[in-house]
């Protein structure tokens, strides 16, 4: 969880829907394709064709629930961690000049590292059931998180 998101409502609904299906993501509605948002050196990497990541939408790294068990914990946390210490998957190239999201192109134009990696190893295991671990931004017509930019939180830091 970001230090920038807070439960407003229906936490209790999100924890019940992690516990049934293993784990509850972030994707906003609008929200870019990974195979926009993600390198061509990380699909080499994980061996999978970019075409294949076209219908899946990124995840939002603010906020995640998983379920501590032996399947989550193999199938989709082992993979997303042993990708961040692989030199060439998570961060195949220095981060400065991939960071902004450049609309001329629709693959490759930036790279989201953690949600890159994240998002496909979701999408390969889940494939058609993947909308079952996105969260519902909405629960008996409250939002359920909001996140908090640094204009909101202009005194975060501060006591």
């Amino acid at each position: 969880m970001d230090s920038s998101v807070r439960w407003t409502s229906g936490y209790k609904h999100i924890f019940e829907r992690a516990e049934k299906y293993g784990s509850q993501i972030i994707r906003y509605e609008g929200m870019a394709r990974v195979s926009a948002h993600t390198l061509r050196p990380t699909f080499d990497y994980m061996k999978r064709d970019v075409c294949a990541f076209t219908a899946f939408p990124e995840i939002e790294a603010c906020a995640q629930v998983h379920l501590k068990d032996p399947v989550t914990l193999k199938l989709l946390i082992e993979p997303w961690a042993r990708c961040g210490l692989e030199r060439c998957c998570m961060c195949p190239v220095l981060p400065g000049p991939v960071l902004p999201c450049v609309r001329h192109s629709a693959l490759h134009r930036c790279h989201r590292f953690d949600q890159s990696a994240l998002t496909m190893v979701m999408a390969r295991l889940l494939n058609d059931d993947f909308q079952k671990l996105v969260m519902p931004n909405w629960f008996e017509n409250q939002p359920v998180l909001k996140k908090l930019g640094g204009d909101v939180m202009n005194n975060y830091f501060h006591l």
